[in-house]
């Protein structure tokens, strides 16, 4: 099946807008139930504490996407970079290529061999896009007064749940499910879901921290 690059760029922007996106309804791999957080103070504080001490994450990722419109769900497989303070690469290998490139307050978009560029300060959808995405990133979406949280655990994850509280971004976005290891804090999946019941996983593999990472990576080549 030929992916259409106009519905991934649309779920690029309704879905977290898009990226980012890792998760599943279903408990994961066979993994236990979850429950309730009893002690949401510690789980915030270890968060804080993994990313007081994370300055690059690298990883490969899975992408799964299921669209009422489309006869079958859509899989896509890239690569995710993250460097301190707020510079960040996604980007799309296969089946096609497509990158999203956030440093120095503008956001790059590649499609093919055209570059985009947009200042992230003058422009309301790419200033929230670039605070979901970076956010989700360094844990400050945890503080973000836009959505209503909740936490659960299992023996191997805590699952973070945000349900937007924004009239706007209801439309969009109905849950955003953030699963965080237990062993380094760092985020295995995440899954966005929309009203009309569409949803992004994500899955990230090979997950690299603080390792060298070039700033040319944070440019549109």
């Amino acid at each position: 099946m030929k992916v259409d690059k106009t519905i991934a760029m649309k779920t690029l922007v309704q879905y977290f807008l898009t990226i980012i996106m890792i998760y599943l309804a279903l408990p994961m791999n066979g993994q236990d139930s979850f429950t309730p957080v009893t002690d949401v103070e510690s789980l915030k504080n270890k968060l804080s504490e993994y990313n007081s001490r994370i300055s690059t994450i690298e990883s490969d990722f899975e992408q799964e996407q299921y669209l009422s419109v489309m006869t079958e769900k859509i899989f896509t497989k890239g690569y995710f970079c993250f460097k301190k303070e707020n510079n960040l690469r996604w980007e799309y290998l296969e089946p096609y290529t497509y990158l999203i490139v956030i440093s120095n307050e503008k956001i790059y978009i590649k499609d093919e061999e055209k570059v985009s560029k947009y200042d992230i300060e003058s422009n309301i959808m790419f200033k929230e896009i670039n605070k979901m995405m970076v956010g989700m990133v360094n844990g400050d979406i945890l503080n973000n007064k836009e959505f209503q949280l909740s936490y659960f655990e299992n023996n191997i994850n805590y699952r973070v749940n945000l349900v937007p509280a924004n009239k706007e971004m209801k439309e969009y976005i109905s849950t955003i499910e953030i699963y965080l290891n237990k062993k380094d804090m760092s985020v295995d999946e995440i899954r966005i879901s929309d009203p009309g019941g569409d949803y992004t996983n994500i899955f990230f593999k090979n997950k690299r921290l603080n390792q060298p990472v070039s700033d040319e990576k944070f440019t549109a080549k």
